[in-house]
């Protein structure tokens, strides 16, 4: 009887994670180059910047954290 209690806890932790992840996948914005307003970016967390493929445009990417819909550029 134990046992099914434990799986019963662990399934019930595990659906509310998991809605908790879809809801904030949810809430996550496109990003857009800040001169151009392209979504056709490339982001490169390795170098900290972030490459427009349309019209070049460099940018350097927030800290993590930063919850900037445009990379904290100036457009």
């Amino acid at each position: 009887m134990v046992d099914y209690i434990f799986w019963i806890l662990v399934a019930l932790l595990f659906m509310g994670s998991l809605r908790k992840f879809i809801r904030d996948g949810r809430n996550i914005k496109r990003r857009v180059c800040p001169s151009c307003n392209s979504t056709n970016v490339s982001e490169n967390y390795f170098r900290k910047y972030g490459v427009c493929k349309d019209c070049g445009q460099k940018w350097e990417l927030p800290k993590a954290g930063g919850s900037s819909g445009n990379f904290g550029g100036l457009g």
